[in-house]
């Protein structure tokens, strides 16, 4: 009976490239099935020229209709009106775009600016009393003076409704002075906060005290020292909420980042502010036990920064809860098709893209009109090696997939992709493969060589970081399984010479 893990060229077996078909016909029906039952914002191209800035779009009635993100921590009092207000921060308005394709780095800007402008429809349609930015608004070097009059327009908006908007400055948009942040013409009523020094602002509805921010800001672009140190306790009996832009040691994904303005989860704790507004860190997150988010950028810039990205809509007073309100509308995936053994044509190739797309592409908080950037990775065994390893042609490939997939841009990578051998046709016992192989099925049964395999790597295994010694062996056995064709191939093609 053949292995489950190599499917068939044809059939309807569980992973045959009929039932790639099949399950990417049956998604496309969900998706159509679902759509009138979302409220979806209107559709927009997914290739927009270099003059646009994306159309006016509304905002949903139930705020994007976004899953609650909790925070565990409640702060008790005795108002009866609460404090809300929109968390945001690393946009980087014209910031660079890590990509070589113009048209993507085109994309990329002009969903920032739609990001922006949902921001701003949010928080007027939601009436919120304050509209905080954690730094990194803009990037200093890039910010045309277009993209100035559509910021300032957006800011304007907001203003103009009695909102109180307070933009902390960050490390790609440093308060020096001469610096492209202070040059830009502010709107009426928007506070910059551009150095170290913390500012208490007030916040009123009607005239009426409902919370206060206590920001701080970068004035160079390599601020050692912690900005938190000085920040002080907060005062009175209405929310008080902290803006900063920080590296928090431990935040996921912090190491991506430049070592700014340091504090520890430790050092929020110590202060009692209702909430605490973070920038720095491009991935959303709770830090600790504390009332503490990073908000991540509203749109993505690239590959590095998968999956839905928006903002917090926070509500400070008898308890302190936050919303992820998705604004991006272009999402990037990194997507790894699995049973690439039987892609023996084109038409097998695009259906096992589909079907790894799905899921992505079903979530059921995603917009109908989100334009999708696709990056696949090939890997393993498959069909049409050959012509997969040629860069040519793979570019050529990528571009017929994003047509026919309906997709902004598509990347073809090969990231280890072999020939299709069968390494049971060559365990010759006289032959060096067959001993090799051998060796290979003993320690994948074997605990102790096993283990030993995995002490004389000196680094924890993929995916399996802070795990068991259990997922650890589990994980070396399935790296072990993928070796023998790895072997056999490479062996083949040497004697092939």
């Amino acid at each position: 009976m053949p292995d489950d893990s190599t499917p068939p060229k044809g059939g309807w077996g569980p992973r045959s490239v009929g039932w790639f078909r099949l399950r990417s016909r049956l998604a496309k029906s969900f998706r159509g099935a679902r759509q009138g039952a979302r409220v979806r914002w209107p559709k927009r191209t997914c290739h927009p020229r270099d003059d646009t800035r994306g159309p006016v779009l509304p905002v949903q009635d139930d705020a994007r209709a976004s899953p609650p993100v909790p925070l565990a921590h409640t702060t008790k009092d005795t108002m009866t009106a609460p404090f809300r207000f929109v968390h945001t921060a690393d946009l980087h308005l014209d910031g660079p775009v890590h990509s070589s394709v113009e048209r993507l780095r085109r994309q990329v800007d002009a969903a920032r600016r739609t990001a922006l402008q949902r921001l701003t429809d949010v928080a007027l349609q939601q009436r919120v009393d304050a509209f905080l930015v954690a730094g990194d608004l803009i990037d200093e070097s890039c910010l045309t003076l277009r993209t100035e009059a559509f910021l300032t327009e957006q800011l304007a908006r907001m203003a103009d409704a009695g909102i109180s908007v307070v933009v902390a400055a960050g490390n790609a948009d440093p308060g020096r002075e001469g610096g492209r942040l202070s040059r830009v013409r502010w709107p009426h009523d928007v506070h910059l906060v551009d150095d170290a020094a913390p500012v208490s602002i007030d916040v009123k509805r009607n005239g009426k005290l409902v919370g206060r921010v206590v920001a701080v800001g970068h004035r160079s672009e390599n601020e050692s020292g912690s900005l938190i140190a000085d920040m002080p306790e907060p005062q009175g009996d209405v929310p008080t909420v902290a803006l900063c832009h920080a590296l928090i040691a431990g935040s996921a994904g912090s190491q991506a980042h430049a070592r700014v303005a340091p504090a520890t989860p430790a050092d929020l704790a110590a202060r009692p502010y209702a909430y605490w507004a973070l920038g720095h860190v491009h991935q959303r997150q709770q830090i600790g036990d504390a009332p503490a988010w990073y908000a991540g950028p509203p749109q993505s810039s690239g590959f590095s920064e998968t999956g839905r990205h928006g903002a917090l809509l926070v509500s400070c007073g008898d308890a302190t809860k936050a919303e992820f309100i998705a604004t991006g509308s272009l999402r990037f995936e990194v997507l790894r098709p699995e049973g690439l053994a039987g892609v023996h044509t084109e038409a097998d190739l695009q259906a096992a893209v589909e079907l790894a797309l799905e899921g992505p592409r079903t979530d059921p908080h995603e917009q109908d009109d989100t334009c999708w950037a696709v990056r696949i990775e090939l890997a393993g065994p498959c069909g049409l090696t050959e012509t997969l390893r040629r860069p040519a042609r793979r570019a050529e490939l990528a571009g017929t997939l994003a047509e026919s997939l309906g997709v902004a841009h598509v990347e073809l990578l090969d990231s280890g992709l072999t020939k299709v051998v069968d390494p049971e046709a060559h365990r010759d016992p006289g032959h060096l493969l067959g001993q090799g192989l051998d060796l290979l099925d003993e320690a994948r049964h074997d605990d102790r060589l096993l283990q030993l395999l995995i002490d004389g790597t000196g680094a924890t295994l993929d995916s399996c970081g802070g795990s068991s010694a259990a997922a650890r062996k589990a994980r070396a056995r399935d790296l072990l399984g993928d070796l023998p064709g790895l072997i056999t191939e490479s062996l083949l093609k040497e004697d092939d010479r």
